[in-house]
């Protein structure tokens, strides 16, 4: 196993083998932005299992999180907006799609669903950059990182951070609901992967970028890493 790169996600099955999720295999886990405006579909799944280890899926848009169920895996695909199951043969199932946000973490609930954290949210800013591959290829060579139109962990740092008319301040408040270039989203989903709630950090919130959430001990814990 050694070697392995972009790790995002460990987890067990009941058989006693470890699935370990590989985000992408062209940009390391630091440069997860650049994987996302190059479109990239470089991610893949791995199992370890009796001294070997196999590919169960590859080609997968940044699998970021994985959760066992019913003898497979559920998987958070980020670049797709959408959660799948993957057994052992490598066949998916789409759970749920076209989500609000890019799916990170996984956490199973006592009555069978999960709580999946979504990292950044979409927007249409987002969705049109996406759609000009050449202005995507400029903006890469020419801007820093952290001020590219792409999904962020945090943001509000800087006046050089790219952002929607509806962000600008208006008498020094900015709007709960302006659109924001970073959230803090976590939905809870039933068995059947029909959304049942939502916890939000909204626009100029302090909990931002949350790449894990769930319950333990009585409490809610949701956390994340703000590497960009």
């Amino acid at each position: 196993m050694a070697g392995l790169g972009c790790i995002t996600a460990l987890a067990c099955d009941e058989e006693g083998g470890l699935w370990i999720a590989i985000g992408s295999e062209v940009n390391p886990f630091e440069a997860w932005s650049r994987d996302f405006l190059e479109q990239r579909r470089a991610g893949k799944l791995l199992r370890w299992a009796g001294g070997q280890l196999s590919t169960v899926a590859d080609r997968l848009g940044f699998p970021w999180g994985l959760m066992a169920r019913d003898g497979g895996m559920v998987v958070s695909e980020a670049w797709c907006k959408r959660l799948i199951r993957i057994d052992k043969s490598g066949q998916k199932r789409v759970l749920a799609e076209d989500l609000p946000g890019y799916p990170a973490g996984l956490a199973p609930t006592p009555s069978g669903g999960a709580w999946v954290a979504l990292f950044a949210p979409r927007s249409p800013l987002l969705e049109l950059v996406l759609r000009e591959p050449k202005y995507r290829r400029e903006m890469m060579a020419e801007v820093p990182p952290d001020y590219w139109i792409a999904p962020a962990l945090s943001s509000g740092s800087s006046f050089l951070e790219p952002m929607q008319g509806g962000a600008l301040k208006q008498m020094g408040i900015l709007k709960p609901w302006a659109p924001s270039r970073s959230a803090g989203l976590v939905a809870e989903f039933n068995a059947a992967w029909t959304p049942l709630q939502s916890l939000h950090s909204r626009a100029g919130g302090r909990h931002h970028g949350v790449t894990a959430a769930g319950r333990g001990r009585g409490r809610f814990v949701a956390g994340g890493d703000r590497r960009q």
